[in-house]
Order: C-alpha cells, then structure tokens, then sequence
C-alpha cells in the first residue's frame, strides 16, 4: 500500500504505526471529517515467510476467519472504553476493519516514565479497564491479550482497551483460530497459567492478566522474572504462587493488596471471577471530585475523569455493590463446611419460591458465593447449585439493567465453567444456566430474537434427553410461556413447549 491510498473513497491513509497480523493506520474520513483508525488484514505470503509457515492456504482462512471475528466483535459491543467499530469492507482483495481513533499514550508509555503510581491512579485505570472487560465478557468474549500495549490513556484520561485481535468467545465450541503456534500473540508476561497451557480460557482469564497489570501498576515491577519469553511463561504455568504484592508495596492499602493476590491466583477455581468483583475492591479508592491531581503531574491523568466535575461522564458510571472485604476470604478462620452451605442454599431457594423474592437468606448465600467456589471448585455440583441460586436472586431482584447484568455475569459463568456432557446434576445446573442467561439478554437490549434464539436452543436440547431435568424443563416453560405472550415467535415456542415434558416431569 502507498502513501495517500483512499479506501472506499473515503478513508484517506495517512500514516502507519505497525505490523503485525495487520497494517494499522490513521487515516481520515473525509465524509464525516474526522480521524478514524484503519486495520487492514496482511498479505498471507508474507506471515508464510516471516513465520517459516508452508501452508499458506490454511494460514490465510485462519487469518480472515480471525480478522472477521475482530470486526464482529467491535461492532456488537459499545462502551466507552472500547473503540467504536465504524465501517468494514475489502480493499483489492484484503478486508479492513474502520475503527474510532484513539489519541494517547499506553500504559506502557505511563510506566516507563513514572514507575509505580499511586493507588488513586491505579484505581483510576484499573476501574476503566475492569469496566471495559464486563462489558466484554457480558457480550460472550475473552480478551485474551490484556497488557499495559493494549491500554491507551487520551489527554482526557478516558482509558481504552484496545486490539481484540485474538479475543475469543466463551462458548467451548468457538474455533480458537490458533493451530499455528504463531499465531497466538499474547504477551507472556501477563497471560494466565491456562492460557499458556492452550486450555479453555474464561472471565477469569482475563482478571488474571488484569492483576498482572495491577501489580505492576502498583510496584513498577513485573510479577515473574526471567530472561526468556518462554521461561516466563514457566513461571506463570507453575505451582508457585505469585509474590504477595505487599511485599513490593508495603504501604498498599490492605483491601487492594487482597484483590491483587486473588486476581493472580493460579487455580483458576480460587481466583477473582469476574470483572465486577473487581470494581468492588478498586472503586472506593477511586478520587473524590475536587481532589487534587496527582503528583507529579501528569500529561495523560487517568484521574481526570473522576476528579473533575463534568468529566464523570466521559467514562461509563460504575456499578456500586457491597464492599469486597464483606466477602474476602479469612485465611486463617475456619473453612465451609457443606452442611452449612447446604442448609443456606435451601433457605435462599425457599425464599425465592415462597417469599416476596431476594432477602436476608440470599444475601447470606451470596456472600457465601465465593467461599464455595474456593472451598471445592465451581464443577461440584453443591457450587453450582449455590451459583445458580445466586444468580436466580440476582434476576429476580433486578431493578435495573445494571442489576440484570449481574445476573447475566453469574449465568455466564457458569456456562463458561460447566459442561454439557457431565454428571446429571451439573448437565441441569449448565442447561438451567443458559436459559437464565437468554432470559437476561432480553432485558439487557439484545432484542427478543436473540433471546429466544438462546432459549430455543436449550429447549430443543431439552427435549431430546432421554431424562430432561425438571429444574430445566420448568425454566424453559417458564421462558416460553413469555415469549408467547409476548407475542415472539408464537409458533415455534409452542411447538417446543409440546415437545417438553410438564415442569414436574
């Protein structure tokens, strides 16, 4: 490509800033008169070359299938902290992606010049980004390359997560588009132990890179050491825990030095879940509006936006919940014990079915959540079922679509977590979990279509087992029963109802 090349007629080129699996440019939209960044795909002879790769035709479908799941996702997610998709096409051959234009600097940039940051700054950035990231895993994707390259900061202090170039959705079904070894760019230093095993990645792959982040952020230095990519990649892969963070900030406040160590947690059954949990334990630290700006001061202030009246608005209000330390683990204290997890779990479903919704019992159950994961892993069924009630409560409770994406969260997960061909109990807490997860993308904007699509999916799976659980059975009735009064797809919801059994079947 030269100089001054218009795509489209339109975006004009105007000058390059890397290569890498695409071109990236800046160029200019001369229909709507603004800067815009430009992707556009590599010719795949040349990665054949540079990457000692023969079969250049797998390569180059692998390369589209990648680069037109970049552009899906860009465009299905709008949130501040993302930038925007605007256009797409094809350019003598080779497809490009039109996005917003992001002007700053990385956080890497911020790094280098002022090394660890204060935790007014680091909640600032760690807020915007943990943001981002739900809205990301809300939508059905994993980030899988967050590092402090892919973090941009503009003059505003609005913080960007950018390049979705090796994102990957949640569904274990989803082709990873990663069958040549280079084709896996993410940045070792702060990818999680099961991502570098090439293992399922989910939410909570993502939290671990985040506390990569964070910890840098926090002490200016890296988690692991070596002078390798690949032994660093050991590192992260072996049982060896990361240090505690105190130990490089001594003066951290305590509750961020416990979220720090629980988003670098190994097992991924112990470690932080979810972007919100995160949010929890930064945000109280975030400043205050009139605080003054940071020492020494700084050309692209993350705090801005937070400090300044006004300001608030260019990044996305953040959920408040209840303080993480409410449900942080006491290391030293006495462990759960399942007759305990068991009888809780009863009397939050009482209070479900035979209350007036959520109370005190869900409350005590979900801040038992954690606990129980961490206790025996989310793939006992005792967990999930815990989970699931959990985010029964969430939905049921929802008094805003801030309350539903809670929901959504938990189901999510636990589709994410569990498997369809497992155990009975699990195969009904996995199925009954998809179709709160539909029930919930109705409410959060997704249009009745794709929840029904969702829905049906799971009804139709159902019905065909040769024992369909009741709890799932009654859900998919429930949904149904929706859906036709509603006046959605009335046909085919109730020709799948029939082919149910009764909700006490």
């Amino acid at each position: 490509m030269t100089e001054q090349l218009v795509l489209d007629g339109r975006y004009r080129l105007e000058h390059f800033f890397k290569g890498g699996f695409g071109l990236l440019w800046k160029a200019y939209d001369t229909d709507e008169g603004r800067w815009v960044a430009v992707k556009v795909l590599r010719e795949s002879a040349e990665l054949v070359e540079r990457h000692d790769t023969a079969d250049e035709k797998s390569l180059e479908a692998e390369l589209i299938a990648r680069f037109r799941r970049e552009c899906d996702i860009l465009r299905g997610i709008k949130h501040p902290a993302i930038p925007a998709w605007v256009n797409q096409g094809f350019h003598e051959g080779r497809p490009y992606l039109v996005m917003e234009w992001v002007e700053g600097v990385t956080l890497r940039d911020l790094l280098e010049r002022y090394g660890a940051l204060k935790p007014s700054v680091v909640a600032s950035v760690v807020v915007q980004v943990a943001d981002a990231l739900a809205c990301a895993h809300r939508h059905g994707f994993i980030h899988r390359d967050l590092n402090p390259k892919n973090v941009m900061i503009t003059k505003e202090g609005v913080v960007h997560l950018i390049d979705f170039g090796i994102a990957l959705p949640m569904d274990p079904r989803a082709t990873r588009y990663t069958g040549y070894g280079m084709l896996s760019p993410n940045t070792p230093g702060y990818t999680s132990p099961e991502q570098h095993r090439g293992g399922f990645v989910r939410p909570a792959s993502d939290i671990y890179s985040l506390g990569c982040v964070a910890f840098e952020l926090h002490t200016g230095l890296w988690p692991f050491h070596a002078d390798a990519e690949g032994d660093l990649a050991y590192h992260h892969m072996s049982d060896r825990p990361a240090p505690p963070v105190a130990l490089h900030a001594p003066a951290l406040p305590a509750e961020l030095a416990l979220a720090v160590d629980r988003m670098l947690i190994k097992p991924i059954e112990g470690r932080l879940s979810g972007a919100e949990d995160v949010l929890a334990a930064y945000r109280p630290f975030l400043p205050a509006e009139g605080d003054p700006e940071p020492s020494p001061r700084m050309t692209h202030d993350p705090t801005l936006p937070f400090r300044v009246p006004g300001r608030a608005a260019a990044v996305r209000p953040v959920r408040q919940r209840e303080p993480m330390r409410s449900r942080a683990v006491r290391r030293n204290g006495p462990r759960l014990q399942t007759a305990d997890a068991e009888a809780a779990l009863r009397a939050a479903r009482r209070e479900l079915t035979e209350g007036q919704g959520p109370g005190p019992h869900c409350r005590a159950l979900e801040r038992m959540r954690q606990d129980a994961v961490r206790a025996w892993g989310v793939r006992k069924e005792l967990t999930a079922q815990i989970l699931l009630t959990c985010a029964d409560a969430r939905l049921c409770g929802a008094e805003s679509s801030a309350d539903t994406d809670r929901a959504f969260a938990l189901y999510q997960e636990l589709v994410t977590d569990l498997d369809e061909h497992a155990a009975p109990g699990i195969r009904e807490v996995f199925l009954s979990a998809r179709v709160g997860a539909a029930h919930c993308r109705w409410g959060l904007g997704a249009g009745p279509d794709a929840a029904f699509d969702g829905w049906a999916a799971v009804a139709a799976e159902t019905a065909g087992l040769a024992e369909p659980p009741a709890d799932t059975v009654r859900r998919c009735h429930e949904l149904g029963e929706v859906f036709i009064e509603a006046r959605v797809r009335v046909a085919r919801a109730r020709a799948l109802l029939a082919r149910l059994p009764g909700a006490d079947g």
